[in-house]
């Protein structure tokens, strides 16, 4: 297209009716009618050329533009063949004037106007109650490319046909050079849009050329011109519209009915506010998209006490046959029913792209998006119980993709349900999804934007928060095959102190995953705002736990969020928490929690939490300040704290900083600690020119128990070192094995476990003795011991390469010396059965805290674990040695070659009872006999050797008889002659 040679020709015809030549452009077969432009010296400085399209014929303009300028083929959308009116060219040659001839090129202006006219009257639901001086009504609607920037001189040199407008450029006091221009280059629709019979041009760009791209991706607004003369010339006025949402601010209720949110970015709006009677109009919009033009009228209807709103309820059609088309992007409904009860909704339509776990848009097989239509909506519900206030909110979403439904619901009931001081419920939050997959937050911070919580914890203007959850739902739940989830949340307060909501999610689906979120906020004293005081304390948490049985890992953590503070607000806190334990996996058996991070000298492994400080700064006034962190760790091999606090006063010439440092490290079982505390103190002034200055410097190291150290103290250039307590480090008593096992251990019966792996039918209990009924044909059972093994019955060391069998007692001082046996004994009626079965060995990894050497845990990186100890059996049926098997026998032995003859068989003479007919004393009878207490108990010990529980799976009464054997009949016999 572009890139073709074109074929652009000049023609000189004489008008037979007038005699006088006139000069056309010929161009893809179209005759436009040429005019030059001139200078002040009448030299040549550009053209002009029109074309009308009288036949009514299709105009590509992209491939009418692209001929004309082959460079810019790439840069502009295909697919605008519009039917036009008028197509207008304009040539300028590059100035002369120009400082840099090297840059300075020609402008090209192309414009086409087409012929349609779009009145909004014809809208449904409102367009009748709009009346007919004010009704919108849209025409004159045009095409602009501009290859270069068009200022305001240019325009007012060509000659625009009847019907073609550009923007003028708005009045301003700069200079010439610092104007703006009144049209930047790039490819622009236009259309004229009549209010109250004052007509407005209204520019929107399709596109823009590579050297203004930058620009264009800054700018975000329309240009609205208002026009006053039929030939087009224009006063100098321009008005900017944002593309962002104009919600006006509302009560919570009416506000979510009124301000449907426009969910839609590619609609330009213009601000109306008009009130007509019951009709209200808040903004016409415009918008281009695949081919296809769109107004919009935003505006609501109140009768009867409901007020009904629109949101994108547009008219729209193809430009290149006019079919109009309908459509509504939202649709809200408020109700008020005298004070007793208040209801407010809205229901959005959205076009949504379907994205994989990842977040990544799926593609068809012609590597298009997927799309599908999704109706979200929102409900608030107010009224009074017992002259309390209950607001229900809700919001949810439905969708069809790919032939399955898709939906979602979440609720929250905001009443006081009551309960102690301690923990009053306030109230209750409940959501299901089907084919949805629910994305938590990432991270603890993003907790409270999660929408769930964030529709909890909302502040006043519920309604306006309603909309706003609705518009950010896609990031956090999207549409899944197969996926669900379940949400319950509680909301309280404790002590009317704080205030906190608490929500459990669970995801069903490719996996099981568990998570609870929760929100708290604290402020002291309560009520401290509306009794006109300032609050002694505020602070926010954050939580975050998720357990995902897969990954055997359970994490748990929290933050104080920003803004919370202590005593003054400028006295800020911060900080986190985290407690992560790992079950199965590469980590299994570890486990560690923090507030607030760990020792300096302690290298956190990859798998920890990163948890940041506990931090205190507070800027008392504008000379002192007062900063503060701490922390606390727990660790499968050690417990770490540490504390620094830091004062800075500075005021004219005297300056003084305070500096208190502590980091511990500490042993459980037996009680070790060992900590470094370093002061500093530095203090300066200045006295006539001369700056008097101090330091002190002070460091302890303490160890204990009992209270032990050493202090180094500096003052200038003096030097003192202290001790106190022992001289060395003292060796803390070690436990006995009755105090360790008392302390460490669970009690005797929980030491060494059994547990059924696979094969279990059913449990019973027989005088308080568990017995299990195992399916032999899928036998399979594991031990598991507390206390790891250096021996067993069941396998030998030289068996296993990496069975650690060197076991010790940190708390007992023991080195590797601890000896225990791993015994398992199988028995059938007292006979050892055990080499009638397998049993693979079971390696887990140990704390060191218990079970490594080194009394005394100096080292904060020293391993944790102690792997590959033996701690159990997983134990199977060994196949048979010797199976058996059945004889060969050939088929054809089995068939009879010679018919049976003679009395080859004799069945035996079974003399059967007569029968006689029953009776209703037969019947009661055989149901008290059934009953009987012999009876009884032979069917019960029956059933249970059959693994059943008589009472609870098995019943026998006289409906029974009835209902399944029928009549019973009696019989005669020799011993019975009943």
């Amino acid at each position: 297209m572009g890139n073709q040679p074109t074929s652009v020709l000049l023609v000189v015809e004489t008008d037979p009716g007038s005699q006088q030549k006139k000069v056309y452009l010929i161009l893809q077969q179209r005759r436009f009618e040429f005019a030059t432009l001139s200078t002040s010296t009448d030299s040549f400085a550009g053209f002009t050329a029109a074309y009308r399209n009288e036949n009514g014929d299709s105009v590509d303009i992209t491939e009418l533009i692209s001929d004309l300028i082959p460079s810019i083929a790439d840069q502009l959308p295909t697919g605008l063949a519009f039917s036009l009116q008028q197509v207008f060219l304009a040539y300028q040659k590059a100035p002369n004037s120009a400082k840099n001839k090297s840059q300075a090129s020609p402008t090209f202006l192309v414009g086409a106007t087409l012929g349609l006219d779009i009145n909004l009257a014809e809208l449904p639901l409102i367009g009748d109650k709009l009346p007919t001086d004010f009704t919108p009504r849209i025409n004159g609607i045009q095409i602009l490319y501009a290859y270069q920037d068009i200022s305001a001189e240019l325009i007012n040199t060509l000659k625009l046909p009847q019907g073609l407008s550009l923007p003028s450029v708005s009045s301003s006091k700069q200079q010439e050079t610092e104007k703006p221009p009144a049209l930047h280059s790039g490819l622009y629709l236009s259309a004229n849009l009549t209010l109250e019979n004052n007509p407005q041009w209204v520019t929107l760009p399709l596109s823009r050329s590579k050297k203004n791209r930058s620009r264009a991706a800054s700018s975000q607004t329309a240009q609205i011109t208002n026009t006053t003369k039929a030939d087009a010339t224009t006063q100098e006025s321009e008005i900017s519209i944002s593309k962002s949402e104009q919600n006006p601010k509302n009560e919570k209720i009416k506000a979510l009915a009124q301000a449907p949110p426009n969910v839609d970015d590619t609609i330009t709006w213009i601000d109306v506010n008009k009130k007509l009677g019951p009709l209200t109009m808040q903004q016409v919009g415009m918008q281009f998209q695949n081919s296809e033009l769109w107004f919009f009228l935003n505006a609501s209807l109140s009768f009867g006490g409901i007020t009904l709103s629109c949101n994108g309820l547009g008219v729209g059609s193809s430009l290149t046959e006019f079919k109009p088309k309908f459509r509504l992007n939202g649709l809200g409904i408020h109700y008020s029913g005298g004070g007793c009860l208040e209801i407010g909704g809205a229901l959005l339509r959205k076009t949504m792209s379907l994205k994989d776990e990842q977040g990544a848009i799926q593609l068809d097989g012609n590597g298009n998006p997927i799309t599908y239509e999704e109706y979200s909506g929102a409900v608030i519900i107010g009224t009074s119980f017992k002259g309390k206030k209950i607001t229900l909110s809700a919001i949810g979403s439905y969708a069809e993709v790919k032939g399955e439904a898709s939906l979602f619901i979440f609720a929250l009931l905001d009443y006081p349900l009551g309960g102690p001081p301690a923990f009053f419920v306030t109230g209750l939050a409940a959501g299901f999804g089907y084919n949805r997959r629910l994305n938590p937050p990432e991270t603890v911070e993003a907790v409270e934007d999660f929408p769930f919580v964030k529709l909890a914890m909302g502040g006043e203007d519920k309604g306006k928060d309603l909309l706003q959850i609705l518009d950010s739902l896609g990031s956090y739940i999207q549409p899944a095959s197969g996926e669900m989830f379940f949400a319950i949340g509680i909301k309280f307060t404790s002590f009317k102190i704080i205030d906190a909501f608490v929500l459990l999610i669970v995801k069903l689906g490719k996996r099981t995953e568990f998570h609870i979120l929760g929100l708290a906020s604290l402020v002291a004293p309560p009520g401290a705002v509306d009794l006109g005081i300032e609050p002694v304390a505020e602070a926010k948490l954050a939580l975050k736990a998720v357990y995902i049985p897969d990954e055997g890992v359970l994490r748990v953590e929290a933050n104080l969020q920003k803004g919370s503070y202590i005593l003054s607000k400028k006295c800020y806190l911060s900080g986190g928490f985290a407690f992560y334990s790992w079950f199965s996996g590469e980590h299994e058996g570890d486990f560690v929690l923090t507030l607030g991070g760990y020792h300096p000298k302690f290298k956190v492994p990859s798998h920890y939490p990163q948890v940041p400080r506990l931090k205190l700064e507070w800027q008392l006034n504008e000379n002192l300040s007062i900063k503060g962190e701490g922390y606390f760790a727990l660790t499968a091999s050690t417990l770490m704290a540490g504390v620094c606090l830091e004062a800075s006063f500075e005021q004219e010439s005297v300056k003084a900083t305070f500096k208190i440092e502590a980091h511990f490290l500490i042993a459980w079982k037996p009680f070790y600690y060992e900590a470094t505390v370093a002061l500093e103190i530095r203090a300066s002034v200045k006295i006539c020119f001369e700056t008097v200055s101090l330091d002190i410097r002070a460091s302890l190291q303490i160890w204990g128990p009992p209270f032990s150290g050493r202090a180094f103290l500096e003052v200038g250039l003096v030097s003192v070192e202290m001790r106190f307590g022992s001289s060395l480090p003292p060796r803390p008593k070690a436990l006995t094995w009755q105090e360790f096992k008392a302390s460490l251990l669970p009690t005797d019966n929980a030491i060494c476990n059994i547990t059924v792996c696979d094969g279990l039918i059913r449990k019973l209990e027989r005088n308080k003795v568990e017995e299990w009924i195992i399916n032999p044909k899928e036998f399979a059972i594991s031990t598991d011991s507390v206390i790891p093994s250096t021996a067993s019955n069941m396998a030998d060391p030289a068996q296993y390469k990496n069975w650690e069998s060197k076991i010790s007692l940190r708390p007992m001082d023991l080195k590797p010396s601890l000896s225990s046996t791993h015994k398992i004994e199988i028995r059938r009626k007292d006979e050892l059965v055990n080499q009638e079965f397998s049993c693979k060995p079971i390696f887990k990894r140990v704390p060191t805290a218990l079970w490594g050497e080194g009394f005394i845990p100096r080292d904060p990186n020293a391993p944790r674990f102690i792997e590959n100890a033996l701690c159990g059996f997983n134990i199977t049926p060994k196949p048979p040695e010797n199976p058996q098997k059945s004889q060969e026998i050939a088929y054809k032995k089995l068939l009879l070659d010679d018919p049976i003859s003679g009395k080859a068989y004799q069945w035996e003479a079974i003399d059967l009872p007569s029968l006689r007919s029953g009776s209703a004393s037969d019947t009661e009878n055989l149901k008290q006999e059934i009953n009987t207490e012999t009876i009884r108990n032979k069917r019960n010990m029956l059933l249970q050797n059959l693994g059943f529980l008589p009472d609870q799976d098995v019943t026998i009464n006289g409906v029974f008889i009835d209902e399944l054997l029928g009549e019973p009949h009696s019989i005669n016999s020799s011993n019975n002659p009943k």
